[in-house]
């Protein structure tokens, strides 16, 4: 009989039971979010061998480069070691190369 303010102090006050099922709920979602969250971890590591190949092909991808880029450097100075060809864009001293007409 007193009316609002009885009811909501009837409100507020939580049982036991509810208490407990609060807490059990809490502990539930807690376990998920865990599992949840090694599953994630497993699935990336799953991928951990896709990353490695993929570094693989491109430490492979950059040692071929560095290798032709060596034999067309060595091809380009035979050319000048044996004909005298000389690149246009070479600097010899503070100008650049200009072919005698």
């Amino acid at each position: 009989e007193g009316g609002a303010a009885a009811n909501a102090l009837k409100l507020r006050l939580k049982s036991q039971a509810q208490r407990n099922k609060e807490r059990k709920r809490k502990d539930l979602d807690a376990k998920q979010a865990q599992q949840r969250a090694q599953r994630k971890l497993a699935k990336s590591v799953g991928d951990l061998g896709a990353i490695q190949k993929e570094m693989m092909e491109e430490e492979d991808l950059q040692a071929k480069k560095r290798e032709y880029k060596l034999t067309q450097r060595q091809k380009r100075k035979e050319l000048e070691e044996k004909e005298g060809v000389v690149p246009h864009t070479r600097r010899l001293g503070r100008t650049k190369f200009k072919e005698e007409a």
